[in-house]
């Protein structure tokens, strides 16, 4: 029974540390989308990038280009 308990301490510190790690990554990674959100947002005000919903149908589609241009 010694033995069992060594395992499941020893696996339940594992899991642990596993999932600190998860969490310290999924913190990086909130903080590096952000930072990625608002550079997007700074290019598309530089470029001057419209809105264009008005260009969209019902559907929130853009409509079909003909293809013989």
């Amino acid at each position: 029974m010694a033995s069992q308990v060594r395992y499941h301490r020893s696996k339940y510190q594992q899991l642990r540390q596993f999932a600190e790690r998860l969490k310290r990554d999924l913190t990086e990674l909130k903080k590096s989308n952000d930072a990625l959100q608002r550079e997007n947002e700074q290019h598309r005000l530089r470029l001057g990038h419209r809105n264009t919903d008005s260009s969209l149908n019902s559907n929130g589609k853009r409509p079909m280009v003909s293809a013989s241009s």
